[in-house]
């Protein structure tokens, strides 16, 4: 009996390493190019390294080509993910891609609750546990995993930060509730900084609206079980191609509601990369 319960237990310590060693790959959708593919497509390969936070939320790095010289994190905003910064492929439109020519090494980094984070180690995304989370857990937990492991892998001391919008906001809260990263940055390029919220009179339509209503929206929510409030699924990549994609007689409707909800100008957006 003995001799069985020793095998048991070491036959579940297997178990759970090799658990433990099983290579994941990130979610891909069908409609969008994966975060290889759109790498290919700029003449460069894909690393990708799951990362679990200190919290046990498990999130994805993404590294674009090998290049030697300084590494090089840029850290996407609200309602986006990694590949955002390189869906064009083109060395002299995606600022990924142009920072690759200049000899950096460039690193995408994705925040909990975007299409790049699937599960926790705690809760199932179904439950509204997993989405007991803000802005302040990504400063406190995604952004130091992401520089830690880029500290790792390349085997240096400091690294350049690029943040846009939401991407500026948790850079704020890792540098005041861990100083100790303020060491471990070059310099940081803060684009569109959220540091500080504007009246929600001076907000975006969209923001007003979701603010006087943020209440209902998540009574609404919970009582249906879906607490996912991202786009990304299959069903409105596609309704967004036929409704807002370069050949649809839409478009420029479908921009111009775009640009009353968020504040966008229509002017500085490229009709023919929507698809």
């Amino acid at each position: 009996m003995l001799l069985f319960l020793i095998l048991h237990y070491f036959t579940l310590q297997g178990s759970v390493g090799a658990e433990k060693m099983v290579q994941r790959s990130p979610p891909v959708m069908t409609l969008v190019p994966s975060i290889n593919e759109l790498a290919e497509r700029g003449g460069y390969k894909a690393t990708n390294y799951e990362l679990i936070t200190e919290d046990g939320y498990s999130i994805w790095l993404h590294r674009i080509g090998s290049n030697s010289g300084s590494p090089v994190l840029i850290q996407h905003g609200i309602m986006l993910a990694a590949d955002s910064w390189i869906t064009r492929g083109h060395n002299k439109k995606d600022l990924a891609f142009m920072l690759l020519g200049l000899g950096y090494d460039v690193w995408l980094s994705n925040h909990r609750g975007t299409f790049f984070n699937e599960y926790s180690t705690k809760y199932n995304k179904s439950n509204i546990r997993f989405w007991d989370f803000s802005f302040h857990e990504s400063g406190i937990y995604d952004l130091p995993a992401a520089i830690d492991k880029i500290l790792e892998v390349r085997q240096v001391e400091k690294i350049f930060y690029v943040g846009h919008s939401l991407g500026t906001a948790t850079f704020a809260v890792m540098c005041t509730a861990k100083p100790e990263y303020n060491n471990k940055i070059k310099a940081a390029l803060l684009m569109s900084p959220v540091i500080y919220l504007k009246p929600i009179n001076r907000l975006p339509l969209l923001f007003q609206v979701l603010g006087m209503f943020k209440d209902l929206i998540i009574s609404t929510f919970s009582s249906s079980g879906n607490y996912n409030l991202g786009i990304r699924t299959e069903e409105f990549e596609r309704g967004l191609k036929n409704v807002c994609g370069e050949q649809a007689l839409t478009q420029h409707l479908c921009l111009g509601i775009i640009g009353i909800l968020a504040g966008e100008n229509s002017k500085n957006i490229n009709k023919v990369s929507i698809d």
